[in-house]
Order: C-alpha cells, then sequence, then structure tokens
C-alpha cells in the first residue's frame, strides 16, 4: 500500500514540531483548513441553490464535508490514508467563488485575456498564497494535500476547459508541489475525492432535488431519455442506448416509489435509503489498479466498475436538465452573473485600490496593479472569488442601490 515519506510530507517553509502535539502531518493540515477563513465561508457559497434559499438544501460547505465522508469511506475499503483524503475534501472547493459554477464562469470570461480563472487553481492560491498562517506561503501545507487537490494538470494554453495558469508567480507552487506535473499524473488521493466529488454531487443533488420539487417520475420521458443518452455518449462512448435506459428508468421507477409513499415521514425514509444505498454502490464497488513496483502515491489508478460509471453519469445528465436547467434556477443565475460582473467592473478599475480591503491594498502595491493591467485583473477576481453569495450581494447594493445610497448619506 502507498508508503508516505519525507517528499510527502515536507511544508514550502520547514517548521519545527510543537512540544506535545501527538497529530500527523495531514491530521495537522485538515485542522488548519478547518480553521481557515476560506472554509468558513464555504457556509455561505452556492452548491446549486442559493446558499441561505432554504435550510436544507446544501452548500459549498455542506458537500465538502460530504465529499469527505466518502473519500474516508472508500480510503477505509483500499487502504489509502484518510486523514490525508479528508484533507483534500475538505479543500477541494476552498477556491470557488460566489455563484457556484456561475460565479466561475464569468469571472473566467472576464479575464480570458489574461490567464483565464479556475476554481481548482483558484484552490491553490488560497491555500498557499491568500490565507495567512507561516510566512508568505498561506497555510504552509504538506506536499502531499497540495498536490491531491491538483485535479487538471495542464495549462490553459493547451486549450482546456479546466487549466493550470500559466504565470511564473502559480507555476512556481505547482513547480514545489510536483516537479513532473506536465506528465499529468494524478495521486491516487486525488483520484479518490474526485470521484467522491462526482458521487456527492450525483446522490445530494438528486435528494436536493425530489425534496424541492425539480425531480419527479413524470418528469423522466421519453424524450429526457434521448437527451440523457446524448449527454453519457458525449462524455463516455462504449455505453449502448439499451444500457443508458435500463438505469434511466430504474431511477424513475425510485422516484416514483418515493412520491408513492403514504406520509411525510416514510418518503423522508424512503429518500435517506435510496441516498444512502447509491452511496454504498459507488464506494464499495472500487478498486485498485497496480501502476508499478513502487508503493506511491502515484503508483495505482482508482478502478471503477463500468456499470457503476454509468450510474452516476446517468443521474449526473438527468440532474443537468431537470435542475441545473430549471427556469427559475436560469434566472437566478443571470442575475449572479450580472453581479459578477459589476462587481468585476468596480474593483478592475484603476483608480479601486481605496475600495479594497487593507490587505488587499497591500497585494496592490505588491503586484505594481496601478500599472500592471492583468495583475489588476487578476487582483480582481481573488477579492471576489473570496465573496460569499450575500457578501457578493452586499457590495453590489452599496455600489448600484440607490436606496442604500441614501442610506449612506444618513449615516454620514
Amino acid at each position: 500500500m502507498v508508503r508516505y515519506g519525507e517528499y510527502d510530507f515536507e511544508r514550502m517553509i520547514k517548521e519545527e514540531a510543537k512540544t506535545g502535539d501527538v497529530r500527523s502531518e495531514f491530521e495537522i493540515d485538515r485542522d488548519r483548513i478547518i480553521h481557515s477563513s476560506a472554509f468558513r465561508r464555504l457556509q455561505a457559497k452556492t452548491q446549486v441553490y442559493g446558499a441561505g434559499l432554504m435550510d436544507f438544501y446544501r452548500t459549498r460547505l455542506t458537500h465538502s464535508i460530504e465529499v469527505a465522508q466518502i473519500s474516508k469511506a472508500i480510503g477505509l475499503k483500499l487502504g489509502i490514508d484518510t486523514d490525508l483524503l479528508e484533507a483534500i475534501a475538505l479543500a477541494h472547493d476552498i477556491g470557488h467563488p460566489p455563484f457556484g459554477h456561475t460565479g466561475e464562469k464569468v469571472l473566467n470570461e472576464l479575464l480570458d485575456s489574461y490567464g483565464g480563472f479556475e476554481a481548482n487553481a483558484h484552490n491553490i492560491i488560497v491555500l498557499m498564497f491568500l490565507e495567512t498562517k507561516i510566512g508568505d506561503k498561506g497555510l504552509n501545507l504538506t506536499r502531499a494535500t497540495l498536490d491531491g487537490l491538483l485535479k487538471y494538470k495542464n495549462k490553459r494554453s493547451e486549450n482546456r476547459i479546466k487549466f493550470l495558469y500559466d504565470d511564473e508567480f502559480f507555476l512556481g507552487f505547482v513547480n514545489w508541489i510536483d516537479s513532473s506535473w506536465e506528465s499529468k499524473r494524478r495521486s491516487i488521493e486525488c483520484q479518490i475525492v474526485k470521484w467522491a466529488d462526482d458521487v456527492a454531487y450525483s446522490v445530494h443533488d438528486l435528494e436536493d432535488g425530489i425534496k424541492g420539487g425539480l425531480l419527479k417520475a413524470s418528469y423522466l420521458s421519453d424524450n429526457l431519455l434521448s437527451i440523457v443518452y446524448e449527454k453519457v455518449s458525449n462524455k463516455v462512448s462504449i455505453f449502448s442506448q439499451g444500457e443508458v435506459e435500463k438505469i434511466f428508468y430504474s431511477i424513475k421507477e425510485s422516484i416514483k416509489d418515493i412520491e408513492n409513499a403514504s406520509s411525510g415521514i416514510e418518503k423522508k425514509r424512503k429518500i435517506r435509503k435510496l441516498t444512502s444505498d447509491l452511496i454504498h454502490t459507488f464506494v464499495v464497488n472500487v478498486s485498485l489498479s497496480k501502476l508499478d513496483e513502487k508503493e506511491s502515491r502515484y503508483s495505482y489508478s482508482l478502478v471503477v466498475p463500468d456499470e457503476v460509471l454509468l450510474k452516476n453519469l446517468v443521474l449526473r445528465a438527468i440532474e443537468n436538465e431537470l435542475i441545473y436547467e430549471n427556469k427559475n434556477i436560469l434566472k437566478t443565475r443571470k442575475k449572479c452573473e450580472m453581479i459578477v460582473r459589476k462587481l468585476f467592473e468596480v474593483f478592475s478599475d484603476k483608480s479601486s485600490k481605496k475600495l479594497y480591503p487593507i490587505e488587499y491594498q497591500e497585494y496592490w502595491d505588491m503586484f505594481d496593479c496601478s500599472n500592471i493591467h492583468a495583475n489588476r485583473y487578476r487582483l480582481a477576481s481573488w477579492y471576489i472569488a473570496g465573496m460569499t453569495d450575500n457578501f457578493a450581494i452586499k457590495t453590489y447594493n452599496e455600489f448600484f442601490d440607490p436606496n442604500t445610497l441614501v442610506d449612506i448619506f444618513t449615516v454620514i
């Protein structure tokens, strides 16, 4: 099994062990992540529904906790360090901007000529620079934890949708994490957390969709089946229409069974049983494939059986059509796009330095944002990405709501 050594435990800045601290290096990483302000902000960042819209819907924080639990369950089965998996899983969305993937998409468009914006890459900026713990190296986490977060080891210039930034500042961090990152190899811990993320998305969005009335058996029509088959085929071409159809209608029957529950309590139990059974399927059926004779983080590949992968893909395709493309969610998404664009307009302006909090004013000077247009744009994206949904809305109102302006003058 994986043997971890000094290279995996190494931190960018060497630290002396604290007397009496019995935690492992990976437990220390996990605790630093949990106590970071960026992690706390995940409680008010969108997963699918707006954070705070209804109290049972998932946020980035609850999603991250669920990904950590699923990752640990897989780690226990396969013999992979569960503290390391937990640390990676808890931090895997820590760089995500407000308003879910909508915020990421808009920031990427706005920075199109300046290196783009990618939430996974921004994880590294948050953990290795913006969060403050040790010197100027952020939380000073171990190499193994940071490497577990690098899902996409390719530059944006390679015309990839998911990417690393091409600039020297960012690649300095990446080169320290994995000097051979251009081989595009992923650690086994990264592979496990990525699968756990896919599982959490598909299963828990199913639960939220049923509870929110967006997923009903009657909505799973023959027309939707055709759309789902096309989406699945675009991702993985090996599955037949008959295989997709079988899983599609089994999901429909499960939803119908929940809808036929005789009471609210029974409905709740059936939903929980469905999600529990799905997670069990996605966890217990994975295995490891040995790639070489070493016992390093790169010596294994996670194996997901075809039928298990297909079930996950079908779930996500259904949810994409019935939840993510729901009319009301699309309306909210348009508002969120507008908020992010207007905030970027404010904070990327050449005269905006004093509008930032004091630490960002220091970054402004550090990166010469008054004179370097690209750095000013990048800094604006960092600041906006750190906002919660509610803080982004509040900040937008402070600049663009006339009533807020009146209130400000009243206070003065």
